[in-house]
């Protein structure tokens, strides 16, 4: 579950429209994301970027 800090990030990214919120959250989550598509894809390094 996402911890309060998470919550208050999506919230200014999708109200305040806050573009340091967001790369707040990329920078977080997009390694782990790349990681889930790559096991989704069978190691399609590609494939796993477009997704994330």
């Amino acid at each position: 579950m996402a911890d309060l800090s998470d919550i208050s990030l999506v919230t200014q990214v999708a109200v305040l429209h806050n573009k340091k919120a967001f790369d707040q959250l990329v920078r977080k989550y997009q390694s782990p994301v790349r990681r889930f598509f790559l096991n989704q894809t069978l190691g399609d390094e590609q494939l796993s970027d477009d997704l994330a």
